[in-house]
């Protein structure tokens, strides 16, 4: 992929499209309240997956999960009981 592949789809949130895989760049600075589902960015039409998935993740190192649909919405899961400050990490989504 080169630079010119790649798309803002929102704040600290990038993706592109590589054969069967949308490949999403996250680094986010935001409030990820303990145990609630924030939302990141809608995933543009041709990068979003034909289900919703399940993906772990990570927010400030402690391990999250990321859930893509079929309508791109894409949010991350704190699985902390604390509040977390920081994302940044790289999802895989397959486009089947």
């Amino acid at each position: 992929m080169s630079q010119k592949d790649w798309i803002a789809i929102s704040e600290g949130v990038m993706a592109a499209r590589a054969g069967m895989f949308a490949v999403v760049l996250v680094d986010v600075q935001k409030n990820f309240a303990p145990r609630e589902w924030t939302e990141l960015a809608t995933l543009p039409e041709g990068m979003r997956p034909g289900r919703t998935l399940y993906m772990d993740s990570q927010i400030g190192g402690y391990t999250a999960r990321a859930y893509a649909n079929a309508d791109g919405l894409l949010q991350v899961y704190n699985l902390r009981s604390a509040a977390g400050s920081a994302m940044a990490d790289t999802l895989l989504v397959p486009l089947v």
